[in-house]
């Protein structure tokens, strides 16, 4: 609530904000300190913090709990609204997310591809046969749903940017 209070870029919360959450996601000995922080950078994301903080995401997709990996690919979709330009560095990872061992990170990702995509279709066109993997492999209705969800979207891609 501070936070969404603070009086523009000079407010020097603001300014401190970018180095606190450096601080809290680099600490991957403590999952819950990055979890919370990851948490809160979805409710407080801005393109300016967007913009300064998604090279710090790229570790925690491999990160070894699963919860700090779903919550990693969920942040990721709100770093595509405040700044589009860092998908496609984040798309590589995101992809890679499909082919989790997890189930709930496999959901994480699909549900963060569904939504960008409703955005942007373009950008997943690639992820399509690995989405065709997945439906086939996976035992999951949670996931199929999802994934029968971003079928829906795949006949407006063929036509309008094909």
């Amino acid at each position: 609530m501070v936070l969404k209070n603070a009086n523009g870029s000079g407010d020097p919360l603001l300014q401190l904000m970018p180095n606190v959450f450096r601080k809290d996601l680099k600490g991957m000995g403590d999952p819950l300190t990055v979890s919370i922080s990851l948490n809160c950078l979805s409710r407080v994301c801005s393109e300016e913090l967007a913009s300064m903080l998604y090279k710090e995401l790229l570790p925690l997709y491999t990160a070894t709990k699963t919860l700090i990996r779903r919550k990693v690919c969920i942040v990721t979709y709100k770093m595509f609204l405040y700044y589009p330009d860092g998908i496609p560095e984040l798309l590589p990872y995101l992809s890679d997310r499909l082919k989790d061992s997890k189930t709930g990170v496999q959901i994480s990702a699909v549900t963060s591809i569904h939504e960008i995509s409703r955005l942007n279709p373009r950008l997943f066109l690639v992820t399509i046969p690995s989405l065709f993997e997945l439906f086939n492999q996976t035992k999951s209705n949670w996931l199929i749903i999802k994934l029968i969800k971003m079928v829906n979207i795949l006949p407006g891609l063929m036509f309008n940017y094909l």
